[in-house]
């Protein structure tokens, strides 16, 4: 279920896809050890949406920096993606952006 999750994210359109991850990881925190093989492929795609749709200054800071958090993260330790994912979850659920 998860890599067709993140099959449906990558067809997403820019800061969408941000928060799609976001709100995939928060609410299937069980399923990330199955995701997060996938991540790196995933992880390269929303730096690029970032990059080339200039996202960092169309969107909340929240997000643009999560954007950047997950592109630049190292990806081995389960528990620092975790932690990452839910201060996002956090900060994406007090914004009042919405895609």
């Amino acid at each position: 279920a998860g890599k067709l999750r993140i099959g449906f994210i990558l067809k997403s359109q820019g800061s969408e896809i941000i928060a799609s991850i976001v709100r995939a990881f928060a609410n299937h925190a069980e399923a990330v050890q199955e995701i997060i093989s996938d991540l790196p492929d995933v992880l390269r795609h929303v730096r690029e949406e970032v990059l080339q749709r200039d996202l960092h200054r169309s969107t909340p800071n929240n997000l643009a920096d999560l954007a950047w958090s997950f592109a630049t993260l190292q990806m081995k330790d389960t528990d620092v993606v975790m932690q990452h994912i839910q201060k996002a979850a956090l900060q994406l659920e007090m914004s009042s952006w919405s895609p």
